[in-house]
């Protein structure tokens, strides 16, 4: 895990995010938007790694659920680790660029996953950091609106990322990358190639849906801001 600087203040997720977020300050700084939560939703779809987790909490379940019976639900548990001593929460003050105290940031996520046909598994994991599931909250709601710039969601871990293929009939198109610990338990975990271990979930959510998801999951990061 990166100790000097965020990898990805760097990637284009990032600059999608910031882009997404209509902040140009945002998009040209060192990385995702930090500590606003998502504007209030449209009117309408216009196409109609280590220690134990701290702070452990229920939360209200984000629900994606397919057109064909697939489902998956994903909610914050809490940080990874406790709160950071206050050398370092002095040296970060909520930065996400390069004082950003990385560790301090990590949140643990917890999935719930169905197939259509039927398979389910569950993960938990600090996947995300704490701008990251900011990012997350950014995409699925621009997923909802059918803007071209959702694209891809990918994030720091491999754990876990999102693709929009597209909105048609008021329905958004997306498949769910799981990898590494978030795999099916069908699956082995042990990759043995760059491309090995993968799984993609394919859903069809209405926009609706996926824009409540957004703001559900929005709602929930915000009570875990970046430290």
């Amino acid at each position: 895990m990166p100790d000097n600087g965020c990898p990805y203040r760097h990637s284009p997720s990032a600059v999608r995010m910031a882009a997404l977020a209509e902040d140009p300050a945002a998009a040209a700084d060192h990385g995702p938007p930090v500590g606003r939560g998502l504007p209030p939703p449209p009117a309408g779809c216009p196409l109609a790694r280590r220690g134990r987790p701290a702070r452990l909490r229920e939360a209200g379940r984000v629900k994606l659920i397919s057109a064909d019976g697939a489902k998956l639900e994903l909610r914050l548990v809490g940080y990874q680790f406790g709160q950071p001593d206050s050398t370092r929460a002095g040296e970060s003050d909520g930065s996400t660029g390069l004082y950003a105290d990385w560790d301090a940031n990590w949140l643990v996520i917890h999935g719930d996953a169905l197939t259509s046909g039927g398979q389910s598994w569950s993960f938990t994991d600090p996947c995300l950091t704490t701008w990251e599931a900011e990012g997350l909250a950014l995409w699925l709601s621009a997923a909802a609106r059918g803007d071209e710039a959702a694209g891809e969601a990918v994030f720091t871990e491999p754990n876990l990322s999102f693709v929009c293929d597209g909105v048609a009939e008021g329905r958004v198109h997306m498949r769910v990358r799981f990898s590494h610990e978030s795999l099916p338990s069908w699956l082995p975990r042990e990759p043995v190639g760059w491309q090995a271990g993968e799984y993609y979930l394919a859903l069809e959510v209405s926009c609706a849906d996926v824009a409540e998801a957004a703001r559900a999951w929005d709602a929930d990061r915000l009570q875990f801001p970046v430290r």
